[in-house]
């Protein structure tokens, strides 16, 4: 009997985790180059049989939420005609320095110039490029789609696009910015566009008709819950008089 609530129960918290993910992927509809992430669930059978190598049996306890991966297909692009907005067409990322030394990937160009002329990301983090920030001074410059960046037609340095050698191995961080792990790639390709920007590529009525089902789903299982809660009490107040 017990096996139905437990069913019920796993498939409250998976959907649980699924609705955090889609309701993100909601919320960064808006922000340029956000890549949206999905659950990825198993069986308790099929975690079971990972864990201990154990052949499946016929119970089956529900599902579990398994991990989250993020999906990094090309989103789309949107001219802003802005000299600070760029957006890299194909592999990698941009690169930038946070306060404490280390560096992070984003895909989000969305750039601005601090106090000082140097090129920094929206949060004040600084671009890196190969030869570390660039002091540009003032918007009058251009960017070619080899990621050169020129001011007066004299040239300035390059931007560092780092292409993760597994992107299995990146991880989000906090903002929208990503850890890697695995080293850069050899060789890859890419283009910088000056002047545009890299639209998230969640599809926001996929998203909505997601999260509707999910709620659905998760009012089914909770439903259950309230039978199975409504039986045992049953069963312990009223069986024990027959």
């Amino acid at each position: 009997m017990y096996t139905g609530f437990y069913s019920a129960a796993a498939g409250l918290i998976a959907n649980s985790r699924a609705v955090d993910v889609v309701a993100n992927n909601l919320a960064n509809a808006d922000t340029a180059g956000y890549k949206k992430d999905f659950l990825i669930t198993t069986s308790f059978g099929e975690h079971m049989l990972v864990q201990n190598g154990t052949a499946l049996g016929a119970v089956n306890f529900g599902v579990r939420p398994d991990i989250t991966q993020t999906s990094f297909e090309q989103g789309g692009e949107t001219v802003t005609g802005r000299t600070l907005d760029l957006l890299i067409r194909g592999e990698g990322f941009f690169t930038v320095l946070l306060p404490d030394g280390t560096t992070r990937l984003t895909r989000n160009g969305q750039f601005e110039l601090n106090e000082n002329g140097f090129l920094t990301d929206s949060r004040g983090n600084m671009v890196v490029c190969a030869n570390g920030p660039v002091m540009i001074g003032d918007a009058d410059f251009t960017v070619d789609h080899d990621g050169r960046i020129f001011r007066g037609g004299v040239y300035l340095d390059t931007l560092l696009i780092t292409c993760p050698a597994d992107y299995g191995s990146l991880s989000k961080a906090d903002e929208g910015y990503y850890v890697n792990t695995a080293g850069a790639a050899g060789e890859f390709n890419f283009s910088v566009v000056q002047g545009s920007l890299e639209r998230p590529n969640t599809n926001m009525a996929e998203e909505m008709t997601e999260i509707i089902g999910l709620s659905r789903h998760f009012q089914s299982c909770a439903n259950v819950i309230k039978i199975f809660d409504e039986i045992m009490e049953k069963a312990a107040n009223q069986v024990g008089k027959v």
